[in-house]
């Protein structure tokens, strides 16, 4: 993976519940022995009632993975979350009130290679959440 991958989201992806689900589109290969880098830039549509939750995961294993995450409602930016050694396919960011916006940034030190995919979900299950066109997710060999 010569100068990294970046992804990103060409048709609307929905969510009605709270389980974490594969964001189709935001997938990268990642090799065994190697430390990466991500971003996920996410466009959202998420109320009051059923706000977001955000995660790493995908098929490969980590020795080690640190990520922090913030949010925008369209008035103002909120620090969502830190997570320290955190695992693969664990919420890494939630939030309770409307976004339109998400950011989780990170890096993994990755055990045995498959792919790296960011997650979302419903952080309380009402209507609907979405993640929009044009949302991203870059990984980058460091």
């Amino acid at each position: 993976m010569l100068g990294g991958t970046t992804t990103r989201v060409t048709a609307q992806f929905d969510k009605t519940n709270t389980t974490l689900a594969d964001v189709t589109g935001l997938t990268a290969d990642v090799i065994a022995g190697q430390t990466y880098q991500f971003e996920a830039c996410l466009l959202l549509t998420a109320s009051g009632a059923n706000g977001f939750k955000v995660a790493i995961g995908g098929t490969c294993t980590a020795t080690r993975m640190d990520a922090y995450g913030w949010g925008a409602n369209g008035t103002g930016f909120a620090p969502l979350a830190q997570a320290t050694n955190v695992a693969l396919g664990t919420a890494i960011a939630a939030q309770t009130t409307a976004a339109i916006i998400a950011e989780v940034k990170g890096t993994i030190v990755v055990n045995a290679g498959g792919t790296l995919t960011l997650m979302f979900a419903q952080n309380a299950a009402s209507g609907t959440s979405s993640v929009l066109i044009g949302s991203y997710f870059k990984v980058n060999k460091i």
